[in-house]
């Protein structure tokens, strides 16, 4: 996480420096995201909420640093803790009663991204945003054990059971942003698209009773989004209007 901010105060102060900055400032974004490729064996469709900071310059060129944080209940690989289970399919807690557990996915994915803006009017930051680059996703079967003692499902064994994957990814984003006059309403919505290659991050299945593999796999990532722009108000006047 600390290189993720160090890029983020390099940003900051390429654009503090910079005397050709048309806008910049931050999106907070809700994704609906579908599974593509090897990811879709493991999950059903999910959720993220995202940060992203961008700065654009006067030649419509614009960066942007995002930070997603990936949360869901579809878990298709739902037989991970078999092997701990009893013949009715539960688990038995310290205290002798069924234990109450809960599988979700989470994970996070962190993209340094370029792009292109295209404006239909010269007097107005509206318009398709277009961007691609190049980031790190990772994700794991989260198990919910809601403090109960659970010896076989102590921290150090979650590890051997969450199939927690990460990898390089790449993405690519198309979206409109949308000013309104005086800066009142300021909204993004759009697509993007995560190719990553990912690993298994850990040495041994409790489940499958064996060390993982060196496989590679195909975990890819449709999204849909919708946000909210917040700009970062600017000390020195800016010849560049939203109406």
């Amino acid at each position: 996480m600390r290189y993720i901010f160090i890029i983020l105060i390099l940003l900051i102060d390429i654009d503090a420096f910079s005397q050709k900055i048309k806008q910049h400032g931050f999106s907070i974004n809700y994704n609906y995201q579908i599974p593509v490729g090897d990811l879709s064996e493991r999950f059903g469709t999910s959720s993220s909420v995202g940060i992203l900071y961008f700065f654009q310059q006067e030649n419509n060129i614009f960066y942007s640093l995002e930070y997603e944080y990936i949360f869901g209940k579809n878990i298709k690989e739902d037989n991970i803790l078999s092997n701990i289970e009893t013949s009715s399919n539960s688990i038995i807690s310290s205290d002798g009663y069924y234990a109450n557990i809960n599988l979700m996915q989470r994970g996070f994915a962190s993209h340094l991204l370029m792009g292109y803006a295209i404006h239909f009017n010269d007097n107005n930051l509206s318009g398709i945003y277009l961007s691609s680059g190049l980031g790190y996703l990772q994700h794991k079967i989260f198990i919910e054990t809601k403090n109960q003692d659970i010896p076989q499902l102590n921290e150090n064994y979650k590890i051997g059971y969450d199939k927690q994957r990460s990898g390089v990814s790449a993405k690519i984003i198309t979206e409109y942003k949308y000013y309104s006059k005086k800066g009142r309403l300021q909204f993004t919505s759009g697509i993007s698209y995560i190719l990553a290659s990912t690993k298994n991050d850990r040495m041994y299945f409790f489940n499958d009773r064996e060390f993982s593999s060196d496989k590679k796999y195909k975990d890819n990532i449709l999204s849909f989004h919708f946000g909210m722009i917040v700009p970062i108000n600017r000390s020195n006047k800016e010849k560049f209007h939203y109406y």
